[in-house]
């Protein structure tokens, strides 16, 4: 009786040891995934980041050309007006100039 029960116990002991080293086997596992997954975020944190200060970057590039952008825009209606007061001018020029012409020839 007594070598049943030590091999109840031994059988029983050996259950217990072979789930003690499943379960330990599985935490291990559980473990490299977590690792794999807190590396992961990590990498993805960095690319956030990344990502974040490029947009501000492009955000800063994108408000300075607005800004040329109308300070061009301002320059050119300057010069647009300029060139037209210019062209008028040479316009009544000319005028003046065949009028001149056209009363020399009259005479």
């Amino acid at each position: 009786m007594k070598a049943l029960g030590r091999a109840v116990l031994c059988s029983m002991d050996a259950e217990a040891q072979a789930s003690v080293r499943a379960q330990e086997r599985e935490l291990d596992r559980l473990t490299k995934e977590i690792t794999v997954f807190e590396e992961r975020n990590r990498n993805l944190e960095a690319e956030a980041t990344r990502t974040k200060l490029k947009m501000e970057e492009l955000r800063a590039e994108f408000t300075a050309s607005q800004r040329a952008a109308c300070e061009r825009g301002k320059q050119n209606e300057e010069l647009s007006g300029k060139m037209t007061a210019q062209f008028e001018f040479v316009q009544k020029n000319i005028a003046r100039r065949a009028n001149k012409m056209k009363s020399y020839q009259v005479r």
